[in-house]
């Protein structure tokens, strides 16, 4: 499918970006500057559910308001097929009852949650697709994944201890500038059990992030995107801005002046690469 279209600039726009609608499923441009060019690829359904591998799952836990733990988890499904997955729900996520403040990252049509399960309903384009969510737990927080990624990670700041089954400790990182400890599944084919528990505060950054559920969603995915890829790890930072702006945690000049520096550095990348035949 190809074709062509002039779509007037949104006046006051930072950047602009397109969605095309196609046989029941969306696709999406990369954002751009106003004026630029965007490169929307389409493809046909068909695509089976049965060849979706989950590339990489994430999870990550901070402390959170009222000495409560947020979780936020994100997956990265991989769809290697040439056409679009439209089968809603086929992949689950088993959500612990006690739950709190569930948020989710997108529209409220890309999920269903029954009987504490998360149902993934937003189609699949080719390559891969990565989906984030977060909610407050009471400590001790007990948590089985049973997903069978090709990488399994674990993030936890340094407030909190964190043991379970099939889990190995992989030493400091960063995620969006603060200190966590970093953990991986021993064998990423086998269940993880994770337990996590309040400890003492190790760093004085840690408080920082209380109250930031939607930002961690959106730190996981730009922390697993930014191994795929630079390109994808400057639209993931584009969204994160979004969000700072969306809860007025950011003022207009510096999202403009950031914003403004992540477009150049997308504009210099290379262009999406073609669909293979």
């Amino acid at each position: 499918v190809s074709g062509q279209v002039e779509v007037p600039e949104p006046e006051g726009a930072s950047s602009v970006g397109l969605e095309v609608l196609y046989k029941g499923a969306s696709f999406f441009s990369p954002p751009v500057q106003p004026g630029g060019r965007a490169t929307v690829f389409i493809y046909e359904p068909g695509g089976s559910p049965d060849s979706v591998q989950v590339a990489s799952y994430n999870v990550a836990f901070f402390k959170g308001d009222s000495g409560k733990v947020t979780v936020a988890e994100a997956v990265h499904l991989w769809n290697p097929q040439k056409r679009v997955v439209g089968e809603p729900g086929f992949f689950t996520v088993a959500l612990p009852k006690e739950r709190e403040n569930f948020q989710f990252m997108g529209s409220d049509e890309d999920y269903v949650i029954t009987e504490d399960t998360l149902y993934i309903m937003a189609s699949l384009p080719p390559g891969t697709t990565a989906f984030g969510f977060s909610y407050d737990l009471k400590p001790p927080v007990k948590l089985l994944r049973d997903v069978n990624p090709g990488e399994f990670k674990v993030l936890a700041d340094t407030g909190l201890w964190v043991g379970g089954k099939n889990l190995v400790k992989t030493g400091p990182e960063q995620m969006a500038g603060f200190p966590v400890m970093g953990y991986a599944a021993r064998d990423p084919r086998k269940p993880v059990e994770l337990v996590v528990k309040i400890g003492k505060p190790k760093d004085w950054k840690t408080p920082l992030l209380i109250g930031l559920g939607a930002l961690l969603i959106l730190g996981l995915v730009f922390w697993g995107a930014s191994k795929a890829g630079a390109r994808k790890g400057l639209l993931a930072q584009l969204g994160a801005l979004e969000l700072l702006k969306e809860r007025g945690e950011i003022s207009p000049e510096e999202y403009s002046r950031r914003r403004a520096e992540l477009l150049e550095k997308l504009t210099r990348k290379e262009k999406p690469e073609e669909p293979k035949e």
